[in-house]
């Protein structure tokens, strides 16, 4: 019996992780893996690399220092240059409400726009199919992820939900346009929801959860699936007041199979 239970001691699951980037290289190498904390050794593909590695809930957090070659000392943004799809394959939270100086929207739905502060952009750097893309090619049982304060645009999508995305999240983030949300960073669509993925929400009835999802040549989000679009502004400026249309429809989004829009 003392044999089995000393057994069991070793069966403990790993603990979730959390990866801080530093660099806005799109370098995933090893030596942007390290993530230690030691300056410039965390790109987000290298940390988003690392959180694949394993079915923990990982954080991926930013601490950019204003010193980086991407990032713009009087406004505090930082930009991040995808030249290919940023593929979560695992149960991640990419949260870019760490970087210092952002936060979150405090304005509650249907009170005015959007007063959050953004300052990670992530833009695509050619056509790929996402600048984020949320799939798992068979490496987790689930990609669930949750995008939160982040400023995402080019590409086909700036959030592409893929295979194993479903109960993913993105809340508080600007899909189509850059950090100030009043300019275009267009993607063709703000967000593509493949068909039967479920449980995707894309905003939400608190205040830090609304959406811009602006600016993008076609639809802000294009859906096939039961997807959740609630509390966002859709076709305007952070002010929610200037328009910043997105090319088809008049609501922005288009779906095929229970979208919600609330």
């Amino acid at each position: 019996m003392l044999l089995a239970c000393l057994g069991l001691v070793g069966m403990s699951p790993a603990l979730a992780a959390t990866f801080v980037v530093d660099t806005s290289t799109d370098d995933g190498s090893a030596a942007f893996q390290a993530c230690t904390g030691a300056a410039n050794d965390c790109s987000l593909r290298g940390a988003i690399a690392r959180a694949n590695a394993s079915d923990n809930a990982d954080d991926i957090t930013f601490n950019i220092p204003l010193s980086d070659p991407r990032c713009n000392g009087s406004s505090g943004v930082c930009r991040i240059v995808a030249n290919s799809n940023l593929r979560v394959a695992c149960p991640t939270t990419i949260n870019g409400y760490t970087q210092p100086g952002a936060s979150a929207n405090t304005i509650p739905v249907g009170q005015g726009g959007l007063n959050s502060v953004i300052k990670i952009e992530i833009v695509a750097g050619g056509d790929i199919l996402g600048t984020v893309e949320i799939a798992s090619p068979g490496t987790c049982a689930s990609a669930a992820t949750t995008l939160r304060g982040l400023a995402i645009g080019g590409g086909r999508s700036a959030v592409y939900f893929g295979f194993r995305s479903s109960g993913s999240v993105v809340e508080g983030s600007y899909l189509g346009t850059d950090a100030s949300g009043n300019v275009a960073l267009p993607a063709n669509d703000g967000a593509i929801v493949e068909v039967f993925r479920t449980g995707i929400r894309i905003g939400g009835i608190a205040p830090a959860a609304r959406n811009l999802i602006s600016g993008n040549r076609f639809n802000g989000v294009l859906t096939a699936s039961d997807t959740i679009i609630q509390g966002n502004l859709i076709g305007t400026k952070r002010d929610g007041l200037a328009a910043l249309a997105n090319g088809f429809n008049a609501d922005g989004s288009r779906g095929t199979r229970a979208t919600r829009c609330q």
